[in-house]
């Protein structure tokens, strides 16, 4: 008989901070002109530009996280009774335990930074 794991805490209990994200576009319409059509009546040729911002105060929330340690930067190996053993046995162990916090240390843990953009459609 294979024994499952239990998790502790509830379903949906805390297992993330909260994330709060704010987007803003602001867009102006600009009328270059007008064509006729079929029916004999003129449609306008417009312009849109726009600037949108994406994550506007630029939040780093936390989108993944380690499942041993909870942590979004940390899975616990370097500071493991096994991860220990490991560092002690390297030629040197500063140099392996800030390169597996590099290494650990994913950027897809967070959300994007704040993105910035200008554009413009033309409609007709």
């Amino acid at each position: 008989v294979q024994q499952q794991s239990v998790l502790k805490g509830s379903v949906n209990g805390s297992r993330l901070p909260a994330a709060l994200r704010a987007n803003l576009k602001i867009d102006k319409n600009f009328v270059l002109g007008k064509r006729p059509t079929k029916e004999g009546d003129a449609m306008p040729t417009m312009l849109n530009v726009y600037f949108a911002v994406e994550n506007l105060f630029n939040q780093k929330n936390i989108l993944e996280v380690y499942k041993a340690t909870g942590s979004a930067t940390d899975d616990g190996y370097v500071t493991s009774p096994f991860g220990q053993q490991a560092v002690i046995a390297k030629n040197d162990p500063q140099s392996f335990t800030d390169l597996y916090t590099t290494r650990v240390n994913n950027p897809n843990n967070f959300s994007r930074p704040r993105v910035m953009r200008i554009g413009a459609v033309l409609l007709f």
